[in-house]
């Protein structure tokens, strides 16, 4: 029954401590998700969450960090599934607090194999403000813009000790039976059918209560959710799981554990819903 784990981390050693949510606090998100009429998945409008586009890197789950005081790391690739021929024109970067916005050069344009995609090589200003920024790709035509959600973190400077949460096994969605097979060389090395049917209600509203907890006492400097972040893959589940990611106020990195795969041959589906870079999770 822990919400989640502060750890702050020191140059020769780190603190631990866990997290327990007061059911009060709970409450508000709880009453807000009956006000809707959803227990599985409100407060969040599903309607609303943004869709994954063709950003594949940096977005939100998979966040890229820039010291600005630092030359090297301000410069850096993002990745935009989309042609060798189509039109890219310009990237910028608007600040979630205050939709300030920053333009960085674009020095590069190649193709990665890998993920199949554009490589975009950019360089921010040294006095791009400090903050979490959505990125926006000038894509097709000039005019029409692409975006992907906290995608990008300035620093100034990478502080130390610095501070980190971790949150795991939310499991938004409803558990229902699936079969799970492993096939090496097309020989099956493991089958196992998962039965269950969990009550989830309200499991939405207590992930965004621990992120209201988090964003207004714990004050991190990133959040990591390892896994089972869904009872099972389907697409309203993942979807009311980016949404719950989109109201943290700082970068969140996101793993994926065994009921985020249920259903899914590779993990292509997670990242098409998500945003997540499509060549890590393949398997």
């Amino acid at each position: 029954n822990v919400d989640y784990r502060v750890v702050t981390v020191h140059p020769d050693l780190f603190e631990t401590s866990i997290v327990k949510l007061q059911e009060d606090e709970v409450d508000r998100w709880k009453n807000a998700a009956d006000g809707m009429g959803d227990t599985l998945y409100g407060p969040i409008d599903l309607s609303t969450v943004q869709s994954a586009g063709e950003i594949i890197y940096p977005t939100i789950g998979c966040p890229h960090f820039v010291d600005r005081t630092d030359t090297s790391s301000r410069t850096f690739s993002i990745y935009v599934k989309v042609s060798t021929t189509e039109y890219i024109g310009d990237v910028r970067l608007e600040r979630v607090d205050d939709a300030q916005i920053v333009y960085p050069s674009k020095i590069g344009d190649t193709w990665d194999t890998i993920n199949s995609a554009r490589e975009i090589t950019i360089n921010l200003p040294s006095d791009a403000p400090v903050g979490l920024y959505d990125m926006e790709v000038e894509k097709g035509s000039v005019g029409n813009w692409i975006s992907a959600l906290h995608a990008v973190q300035i620093v100034d400077g990478f502080s130390s000790p610095f501070k980190f949460v971790q949150i795991t096994d939310v499991h938004i969605g409803e558990g229902v039976a699936a079969d799970m097979e492993i096939t090496v060389l097309g020989e099956t090395i493991y089958s196992y059918t998962f039965y269950e049917s969990p009550d989830s209600s309200y499991h939405t509203a207590r992930f965004l209560a621990i992120l209201d907890r988090i964003n207004e006492v714990e004050k991190p400097d990133f959040i990591v959710i390892t896994g089972d972040n869904v009872n099972y893959n389907d697409e309203d589940s993942m979807k009311a799981f980016k949404g719950c990611l989109e109201y943290a106020k700082v970068p969140v990195f996101v793993t994926v554990g065994n009921h985020d795969r249920y259903g899914l041959v590779e993990l292509t589906y997670v990242a098409e819903v998500v945003g997540f870079p499509i060549a890590e999770l393949k398997m």
